[in-house]
């Protein structure tokens, strides 16, 4: 919806007819047409455009959220692939299944006033803004300890 028809959602030639009918024509009345049943759409018209634009913002406000929700499984979701790797780096076939997982590089941050800038999922930021995704190191557990791997702190 372009934002002129909420600003002013009410044409000018419409409101030069209501300023005709207001100033030459107030006590005239034509079937379904009169000086008031042209203001009381008009301002119907004023009133809806004011609910759409309230509608649009909370629907700005909820795409905002949306946004941040879908960012945060991202990176929860390239976190947990990344260990996943490391958990099947001896089975084979889930190590093949894991591998063909892309679930892309970064994702977009963006506030409210602030530039939108580019993160790697879980890392440090380069000098470019970007964050890198740091790779962990896995240590093995003795028999006493069991057989899983665990990253080293």
């Amino acid at each position: 919806m372009q934002p002129e028809i909420i600003e002013n959602p009410v044409a000018q030639p419409i409101l030069e007819l209501l300023s005709v009918y207001d100033e030459s024509l107030p006590t005239v009345s034509f079937p379904d047409v009169s000086s008031d049943i042209l203001k009381s759409l008009a301002a119907d018209v004023t009133t809806k455009a004011q609910e759409l634009a309230d509608a649009l913002a909370i629907a700005e406000e909820a795409r905002v959220v949306l946004d941040a929700s879908q960012n945060e499984l991202l990176l929860r979701s390239t976190r947990a692939l990344a260990y996943a790797k490391i958990f099947a780096e001896h089975d084979d076939a889930m190590s093949e299944k894991l591998a063909a997982i892309s679930l892309g590089k970064s994702v977009r941050i963006q506030k409210k006033g602030e530039k939108t800038r580019s993160v790697m999922a879980d890392g440090d930021e380069n000098d470019d803004g970007k964050k890198e995704v740091k790779k962990s190191r896995v240590r093995k557990l003795t028999e006493k300890e069991g057989s899983q791997e665990l990253p080293l702190e």
